[in-house]
């Protein structure tokens, strides 16, 4: 008889971390994000966003010394940033950039959210958001 109220218990208390682990899982920030060029001829090309040594910001242009770099006339040296703060990610373009285009609309500024749609110059681009998995498992 205690063995059935020990299995039971046992079974309450495994349900309940499982259950826990999942909600923490769910509730914690993405880590890293992606951008996925959609145009010829880089389609598929994927640029990492991924916190690196405290690295919160990634700025994309046409010259070397950015951390991704596209030499296309339409793109300014330094063209833009995308920014990771706590749990939302931000893109701000130079301001001699002309801006991006998100979703279909013009902006200088956005916080973007997985499955935004960017046009960057001459580019397009897809924004994926990603959590890390767990070192734990």
């Amino acid at each position: 008889m205690g063995s059935a109220i020990h299995n039971r218990l046992l079974k309450s208390v495994n349900a309940f971390l499982t259950d826990h682990h999942a909600r923490q899982e769910a509730t914690r920030p993405c880590e890293y994000a992606r951008l996925i060029m959609l145009s010829a001829p880089f389609r598929g090309l994927e640029m990492v966003l991924r916190p690196h040594h405290g690295q919160r910001n990634w700025t994309l242009g046409s010259t070397t010394g950015v951390d991704f770099y596209l030499r296309h006339p339409s793109l300014l040296d330094c063209h833009l940033n995308i920014e990771h703060l706590d749990d939302l990610w931000m893109i701000t373009t130079h301001p001699d950039s002309g801006g991006c285009i998100v979703n279909g609309e013009p902006v200088g500024t956005a916080v973007l959210e997985n499955g935004d749609r960017i046009a960057i110059g001459a580019f397009d681009f897809v924004f994926l958001e990603g959590c890390a998995p767990n070192p734990s498992r």
